[in-house]
């Protein structure tokens, strides 16, 4: 076995990354109108209808 020991991070740091990320996941640089995503109803578009 070798000796390689890992270093975890602190409660804190770990808070901090996290909400590092959280914050980059909620920008506009990520923004979706997917009704999937999003929670909205799809709105069907009849393209047949005439």
């Amino acid at each position: 076995m070798g000796n390689n020991k890992v270093e975890r991070l602190s409660p804190q740091e770990m808070r901090d990354i996290m909400l590092a990320n959280a914050k980059v996941l909620m920008s506009d640089r990520f923004r979706t109108t997917a009704p999937e995503v999003t929670g909205q109803k799809k709105k069907v578009i009849s393209t047949l209808q005439k």
